[in-house]
């Protein structure tokens, strides 16, 4: 009688028809869940979206303790497990320690979902992921077309058109690899017809990232498949695209209303030099535009230059080095690269999805969106060489530690949702905190009957955020701080403060003009004028600036460079109708003020007669206030 073989401690993927079952159901499931996230949390759920994420985590947890890890689970296992141990350690080191960081708390989703679906057998359901993929596209696609005969149904998608473009780059390189397939004439005809309305769809989208994305994607596909000819067409598809994109833009032709249009090399730098500066962990997850905001750059906002710091790098991969760390950017791209030699060799469209996929986060952030994290994460379970049927190995060697970094990983989601509500709404972000700090110095600064405990814990919290973050506002809050609400005012600690400020936004007109006051108010008109020359220099049209340099110019005895100042500052026009707060600030002049100045002008150069008259002007005789300007008057406008 044959001995029978015991049954192996651990399940394998060819183990029995139940367990296959069973396995099928989890890894179907798990492939399934980037379309549901996608269609259905962007609507009304996603005040539930770190809940979701909580359970998501505690549930993968418990399916790697059921299906623990094997010594053939190297690379996958690997992935998951370090990523998030550098996530938690960022997040250790960031200012909300007990806090879940959203943006990473995706990408902790997406590896724990790729870890499962693909121990549970994703490579076998790749024709149901592509099914899927295809069939979300296909209806972001339809309802972009629609919208152009009923603009109402532009109101069915989600905000962002980015988003979808990301789901319509990967579906347009399936598709095409189905039309590179040796078909019949007239499904070969159907397939470049859906090729056709996929990338009509993402020029109806204005999405350069999801056009070069698709690009790339069928350039890898068609050097897959070899051939010189078929090699040459991928180039000259690939030159084709980057020439169009060129033109589109010269064109204006995918301009759209967001006035925080960034260069992305701009971004790129900055996030760049912010990685650079602090390599080993990182500014903390979700401190991209508050930590490091030397990228800040004056961008036009109603004629105006804004200065405003980008809350992402438009590089998923420059923004997780500046985050996370260089050494997390290191092993993320030294896991990619090998998972892509990997998926070089299957038959399908696994290349072409990952390098489409690269490409878009080259440029853009499709990971922000619940549904796109998950996606990749689904991705790089499908497009991973099936799991080996070897040795089981230690239960200790990887899910045990993996599965507690996935619980960990779920606490911090559950306390980042409690913050959500306590806070009414503050983004589930590490800066959160940060936020809420700076929201309760405010009220503290300027409530009614606020006093002086008021504004000492007031100053505490911003200087409980400047311990741990270099952030310019705290800073500039501070200074006005002590010099608006206190007494005495403390000028000289407030200069340093808005140094400290200035050091990092270095473009911002109006601080600069704030800084220049600053300086006047404490006796040093030296550097009071080289700083409102800055403001000047960053912003001509500031009306409020070129006064202060005419009265600093009157105060040297420069009367006359002070009346080629204010003359066109007497007449000057407001500011046109519908204006932002910002370009009002900046474009509103005060026309009385400068007559006034411009009385004090003529007197300081001597011109008494021409004093007169516009005195007369400014105030007619016997009018409230008079008898102050013919004392300005007579004594030479020294006053």
């Amino acid at each position: 009688m044959k001995t029978p073989v015991p049954r192996p401690a651990f399940f394998s993927d060819d183990e029995t028809g139940l367990a296959r079952s069973a396995d099928n159901r989890v890894a179907a499931a798990a492939l399934a869940a980037p379309a549901a996230v996608a269609l259905i949390l962007p609507a009304r759920l996603a005040g539930f979206w770190p809940w979701v994420a909580a359970a998501g985590l505690a549930g993968a947890g418990l399916l790697i303790l059921r299906r623990p890890a094997r010594r053939g689970d190297t690379p996958m296992a690997g992935f998951g497990a370090a990523f998030l141990a550098a996530t938690l350690l960022a997040w250790a080191f960031s200012l909300g320690k007990p806090l879940g960081t959203e943006s990473v708390t995706k990408l902790a989703l997406a590896a724990a979902l790729a870890f499962v679906a693909w121990t549970h057998g994703a490579p076998r359901h790749r024709r149901f992921f592509e099914t899927l993929l295809c069939a979300v596209a296909g209806l972001y696609a339809t309802v972009a077309w629609a919208a152009l005969l009923w603009p109402a149904a532009a109101t069915w998608r989600p905000g962002n058109p980015q988003y979808q473009a990301f789901w319509i780059a990967l579906a347009l390189v399936a598709v095409g690899h189905r039309a590179f397939q040796g078909a019949g004439g007239c499904r070969r005809a159907a397939r470049i017809a859906a090729v056709a309305a996929l990338a009509g769809t993402l020029l109806l989208l204005k999405s350069r990232s999801g056009l070069l994305a698709a690009a790339v994607g069928a350039t890898v596909l068609l050097y897959q498949r070899g051939g010189a000819r078929r090699a040459i067409l991928g180039a000259g598809l690939l030159a084709t695209a980057a020439f169009g994109l060129w033109t589109v833009d010269r064109l204006d032709l995918f301009k759209t209303s967001d006035v925080f249009a960034w260069t992305r090399p701009a971004l790129w730098r900055a996030a760049l030099a912010g990685a650079i500066e602090r390599p080993l962990l990182g500014w903390g997850p979700g401190l991209f535009a508050w930590a490091y905001a030397a990228h800040r750059v004056p961008l036009p906002v109603d004629g105006v230059y804004f200065d405003h710091a980008h809350s992402f790098a438009h590089n998923d991969f420059l923004q997780v080095g500046a985050e996370c760390g260089l050494g997390t950017l290191l092993f993320l791209v030294v896991f990619l690269v090998g998972h892509f030699r990997r998926a070089w060799k299957h038959p399908g469209p696994d290349a072409g999805w990952l390098a489409a996929a690269i490409a878009f986060c080259c440029v853009n952030f499709p990971f922000y969106a619940p549904g796109n994290a998950l996606l990749g994460g689904a991705l790089l379970a499908v497009t991973a060489d099936p799991r080996p049927a070897g040795s089981a190995g230690s239960r200790a060697w990887g899910s045990i530690p993996v599965a507690l970094l996935f619980a960990l990983a779920a606490l911090n989601t559950a306390a980042a949702a409690t913050l959500h509500r306590q806070n009414t709404g503050a983004p589930l972000l590490s800066r959160a905190r940060v936020e809420v700090l700076l929201g309760r110095a405010d009220q503290r600064m300027h409530g009614a009957g606020a006093g002086p405990s008021d504004f000492e814990a007031a100053r505490a919290d911003l200087q409980r955020i400047q311990k741990t973050l270099s952030l310019p506002e705290a800073a500039r809050d501070e200074a006005h701080l002590i010099t608006d609400h206190m007494t005495p005012p403390r000028w000289a600690e407030a200069l340093r403060l808005w140094d400290k400020a200035l050091g990092t936004a270095r473009t911002n007109t109006l601080w600069w003009f704030e800084k220049s006051v600053a300086e006047a108010q404490s006796g040093r008109f030296a550097e009071a004028e080289r700083a409102v020359d800055r403001a000047r220099a960053l912003e001509p049209r500031f009306g409020a600036a070129a006064l202060l340099k005419a009265r600093l110019l009157i105060a040297r005895g420069a009367a006359e460079e002070a009346l080629r100042l204010l003359n066109p500052l007497t007449e000057a026009p407001p500011p046109p109708a519908g204006a932002s707060s910002y370009a009002r600030a900046i474009l509103t002049v005060d026309g009385r003020a400068a007559r006034v100045d411009r009385v004090a002008a003529l007197a300081r150069a001597g011109r008494t007669a021409e004093a007169r008259r516009a005195l007369d002007d400014v105030s007619p005789r016997g009018s409230e206030g008079r008898r102050q300007l013919e004392t300005l008057l007579l004594d030479g406008g020294r006053k």
